[in-house]
């Protein structure tokens, strides 16, 4: 939770002397960091902006905090489950990813299903956030993008 209570710091202090959008990219950079992975930052940061979008909307921290406990456990949860498949066909996880990142095949697939799912994503996340943002009556596109939020 540090790293996210950072995040959160930084950005309102940012926001203050840069326009909104600058200050979710720069602390969603910093939350992204602050993970002390490369395959971390790469979705950290990313969330990192949303967090900052989901903020604003919502009007609390709560929000953000509540999003960042579900990410964690949802990871967790998948994790376990994961090792306990492959444990129960006498495979070790550790083995079956790196045989998958040499199948060039296999991560082309990968990629190409995750972009799909990740533009889906981004449409499906503005529109919560607009929703959020109405539901708590924060009219986030009235808000001018340097005004503090």
């Amino acid at each position: 939770m540090k790293k996210f209570c950072l995040e959160v710091f930084f950005h309102n202090r940012l926001k203050k002397f840069i326009p909104f959008t600058a200050a979710a990219i720069l602390s969603g950079f910093w939350f992204g960091v602050f993970h002390l992975n490369i395959n971390q930052f790469c979705y950290a940061w990313v969330l990192g902006i949303i967090f900052a979008y989901v903020n604003r909307a919502s009007g609390s921290i709560l929000t953000s905090m509540i999003m960042h406990v579900v990410v964690n456990s949802f990871g967790g949860v998948m994790l376990y489950i994961t090792n306990a498949f492959y444990k129960s066909q006498g495979k070790e996880f550790a083995e079956v990813a790196e045989s998958s990142r040499s199948d060039i095949k296999q991560m082309i697939t990968l990629i190409v299903v995750t972009g799909i799912l990740s533009v889906g994503s981004f449409f499906l996340t503005r529109i919560i956030i607009k929703a959020i943002a109405k539901r708590e009556g924060n009219n986030v596109e009235a808000v001018k993008d340097n005004a503090v939020a």
